[in-house]
């Protein structure tokens, strides 16, 4: 609270007890006062009838004036200019609430900035020690106390258990991928070779008759489509793929194989993702996954007929949407799926978000981003 400014002393409330007529509110006034002085530096006492406020420190060091200043400056108003402009809600709304009668105390915390633009956390607290005969207040009193060293310390100790929870997401992503690149290494060696010794014993297979060579034939063309799924496969979990094959390929690649034998089909536009310069590796990899585990939730759990994906480059983000034309998705099977809450942690560490949004009677539209 603060308006015209008396300045402090160790008689500092002394002024505001001659405003009481009352012989025994002034001595409760005057212990008040002790007791507000003993509180420490920064007490405070605010009339609303005159619109004074007194201080009990000679320098106030919210604001970074002595009350002798401030009171020179006639600067009435020069607390509520100092606070946080998204903070001084606070304090209006505070003061209304005092002015008509509907509290009887307050505690605030909000940013205060003194005369060299430095910036303070202060403690506000304050309670009615004097009503009119309507109840409403006539004069509060209170501290201010500097929040500023504790708020600093909490801002340290959230900015560790920020490191450590983007440590702890960067272990688990490149140890996913490191499991993912062993699996694809050994599907693709170890698969492909016996499918390889399979398809050069067919090649030496003598011809017994017509029917034994067509039957030879078709064995050979399920080999050479088995190979191709092994390799595609291995593009689809080995994350160094994308530094062989654009995302956009990558992606077409995936939704042509999704398309096949499925009972909706997959459309895609990556038309606003194209012909942009070379993006960030991790991000392409988290918007590929992001495209894999959703289009693998939305054949779980979907009945829906369509689904269209939409890939997109925009001030420096890559964006993703993926909807599916259900609108009896249940949407509780994928809030809760680990895959999914990966996915958010994951798009966060890189910069961006993930979510999705049920529209009634349209379906579910999943959302991704990140940083390029």
């Amino acid at each position: 609270m603060s308006n015209v400014v008396e300045s402090g002393s160790s008689t500092w409330f002394e002024s505001i007890v001659t405003t009481v007529k009352d012989r025994k509110k002034q001595i409760e006034y005057k212990r008040l006062g002790e007791i507000l002085q003993t509180l420490g530096d920064n007490a405070w006492a605010h009339d609303f009838s005159s619109g004074k406020t007194w201080y009990s420190a000679d320098f106030n060091i919210f604001i970074g004036y002595s009350n002798y200043d401030i009171s020179a400056r006639k600067a009435d108003l020069l607390w509520w200019q100092s606070i946080h402009p998204d903070d001084v809600y606070m304090m209006k709304d505070s003061d209304a609430r005092y002015r008509n009668g509907e509290q009887d105390k307050h505690s605030l915390e909000y940013r205060i900035t003194d005369a060299k633009g430095k910036m303070r956390w202060v403690l506000d607290r304050g309670v009615v020690v004097e009503r009119d005969d309507a109840g409403k207040p006539l004069v509060v009193a209170g501290t201010h106390i500097d929040m500023t060293p504790v708020k600093d310390l909490q801002e340290k100790l959230n900015e560790v258990e920020r490191r450590r929870k983007k440590d702890i997401i960067d272990a688990v992503i490149r140890n996913l991928e490191t499991d993912r690149k062993m699996i694809a290494e050994e599907l693709h060696g170890n698969i492909n070779q016996i499918l390889a010794a399979a398809r050069m014993m067919l090649e030496f297979m003598p011809e017994i008759s017509q029917e034994s060579v067509r039957y030879t034939e078709k064995v050979r063309q399920i080999i050479y489509t088995a190979v191709d799924e092994v390799n595609k496969i291995f593009n689809d979990i080995n994350p160094d793929a994308l530094h062989h094959v654009d995302m956009a390929s990558l992606v077409r690649d995936l939704v042509e194989r999704l398309n096949k034998d499925r009972h909706f089909k997959v459309d895609m536009d990556v038309d606003g993702y194209e012909g942009q310069d070379k993006k960030n590796y991790d991000s392409q990899l988290t918007i590929y996954r992001v495209i894999q585990d959703v289009l693998k939730r939305i054949f779980m759990h979907s009945q829906g007929e369509l689904v269209k994906l939409t890939l997109q480059y925009k001030v420096k983000q890559i964006l993703l949407e993926i909807f599916t034309d259900d609108p009896r998705f249940n949407t509780s099977a994928v809030s809760t799926d680990l895959y999914m809450v990966n996915l958010a942690n994951r798009c966060d560490h890189f910069g961006g978000s993930f979510n999705f949004e049920k529209v009634s009677g349209k379906g579910i539209y999943f959302r991704a981003a990140v940083s390029a």
